[in-house]
């Protein structure tokens, strides 16, 4: 449904406001009248995107920025509003942080509301006693998570 939803907007969008333009082009209204039709035209669309949290494809962007291990975009784009327990195929970010060894990623991620679920074929606790991330190990302990 997100992707149809995106579809349309992209399809859309540029309809309406080449229609728009072109009912302007004959109608000859002032400016101010053709902007305001623009705003009015646009403003949906930008709602709905960022209603979705998808503004910028925020999600994808935390996911990459978790698997790089850059703990201040990945900050910035918790605080804009990226779903931190987004799953792609079975992969959260806490999952690929935590298996490319960004323990202090994880932590953050853990900290601001990412479930420790399962990562494909490992538990996230096997993930982190292979890194090595022993305040990682405590933190999922703390919450419950069995070794």
């Amino acid at each position: 449904m997100e992707t149809f939803s995106i579809c349309c907007g992209i399809v859309l969008a540029p309809i309406l406001i080449l229609a728009w333009l072109a009912i302007c082009s004959l109608a000859k209204p002032s400016k101010k009248v053709i902007v305001i039709g623009l705003v009015v035209i646009c403003l949906p669309f930008a709602v709905a995107a960022i209603g979705m949290g998808k503004f910028m494809f925020l999600d994808e962007e935390l996911r990459s920025a978790c698997y790089d291990g850059d703990l201040p975009k990945v900050k910035r784009l918790i605080m804009f509003g990226a779903n931190v327990n987004m799953n792609d195929d079975g992969v959260t970010p806490l999952c690929g942080a935590t298996y490319n060894g960004h323990e202090e990623v994880s932590l953050y991620l853990l900290d601001h509301g990412a479930q420790p679920e399962n990562c494909h074929d490992a538990t996230l606790m096997d993930l982190a006693k292979n890194q090595n991330m022993r305040k990682l190990v405590q933190a999922l302990k703390e919450k419950g998570i069995k070794e």
